[in-house]
């Protein structure tokens, strides 16, 4: 990914966390820039793209009230 981003005139670097500093970091949104994750959660659609889209998930920084609501629902 980095090299692609590069090759397109994207400056970006790779930066290298342990796992014990990098899960803490990121779930308390101290991260800047493009992250790449990658879920393994179970279950059906919704349930796996709800860490990613709703308002108090793991990857979410800004969430919208609509979408929100469904997934309360």
């Amino acid at each position: 990914m980095l090299g692609r981003l590069q090759s397109i005139g994207i400056r970006s670097r790779l930066r290298i966390m342990e796992r014990a500093a990098f899960f803490p970091a990121w779930r308390d949104k101290k991260l800047t820039g493009m992250i790449l994750g990658i879920s393994g959660a179970k279950g059906n659609a919704a349930r796996r793209i709800e860490a990613s889209v709703a308002k108090g998930g793991l990857d979410v920084a800004d969430s919208v009230p609509e979408i929100d609501d469904l997934f309360q629902r």
